[in-house]
């Protein structure tokens, strides 16, 4: 299925630390470049979210914005209520075997390392939930990708009917312009002081054939539009398939327009570049 390369995702989520914000947007880019931007001291969580990233990604820039605002609180401390549950509990199993053993001491659970924490270790606290949400936000990010690659497709297959009711028109046009070479040399043959020559002209005619046939030219146009089809239908990256054959798609209309001594094949065949170009602007933003 298409994949656009430009996208924009947000989510935002409460934790118990503080909201938590991640904002990401994809940009076209030949390979693909993760570049993320976290709070000050959160250095520890680029490359673990960069390989999220590039678990659902397979081209383009992405730029990843983590946002934290933290519960305000003027402590400079916290205590890890987890850790004083488990301590708590292993004092009371104590107790249950050791009927004389000390009970639970405020002082002595807050002495113990771990319990009083720094506000810095909330780094610690909020990593699942900072992974969490960097997986969905990417997620989103690839359905927004896949709804505008859908609409990309889709434009293409048009220009590429549009292609093909031009290389059609020149495919019938051919045979007339080939009929009216042939009557031009006839008259020009037959005003030659020396007589008409039936065999010059034949031979004229041949060369003429050789030279201004666009048969294969018009063959390869054809077999390339239906490879171009056939990779729009297909799985995984596409981007740079469609952007060669676009290359191939260009050098057949120039050879075409090259080989053209009619105004309306000429004509038709400008409109053939144009159309690619085109299609080629909208492939540039195909994963």
């Amino acid at each position: 299925m298409v994949s656009s390369m430009t996208a924009f995702a947000r989510e935002v989520m409460q934790t118990d630390m503080g909201i938590l914000t991640i904002e990401m947007r994809t940009l076209n880019y030949r390979y693909l470049d993760v570049h993320m931007v976290v709070p000050e001291n959160w250095d520890q969580f680029i490359d673990e979210g960069s390989q999220v990233v590039k678990h659902y990604l397979r081209r383009g820039r992405a730029e990843c914005r983590v946002l934290f605002e933290p519960i305000q609180d003027d402590s400079a401390f916290r205590v890890n209520m987890h850790l004083v549950e488990q301590l708590t509990e292993a004092v009371e199993a104590m107790a249950s075997v050791y009927p004389h053993a000390q009970g639970v001491n405020a002082w002595d659970l807050l002495s113990w390392p771990g319990v009083l924490q720094a506000k810095s270790m909330v780094i610690d606290e909020v990593r699942k939930d900072v992974m969490s949400l960097l997986k969905s936000v990417t997620s989103s990010l690839v359905k927004v990708r896949m709804r505008e690659g859908k609409a990309l497709g889709q434009a293409i297959k048009i220009r590429l009917e549009i292609f093909l009711e031009e290389v059609a028109a020149i495919k019938k046009r051919m045979p007339w312009v080939l009929r009216k070479q042939r009557e031009k040399l006839h008259a020009k043959l037959s005003a030659v002081k020396s007589g008409f020559d039936p065999m010059r002209l034949e031979q004229e005619m041949i060369i003429f054939a050789q030279r201004m046939d666009v048969s294969e030219e018009i063959e390869r146009l054809e077999v390339h539009v239906n490879e171009v089809l056939r990779v729009l239908e297909g799985d995984g990256p596409i981007g740079r398939r469609l952007d060669f054959m676009m290359q191939e798609l260009n050098r057949e209309a120039n050879t075409l327009a090259s080989k053209s001594v009619d105004a309306k094949i000429s004509h038709a065949a400008v409109q053939l570049k144009v159309s690619i170009e085109q299609m080629r602007e909208q492939v540039q933003n195909i994963e």
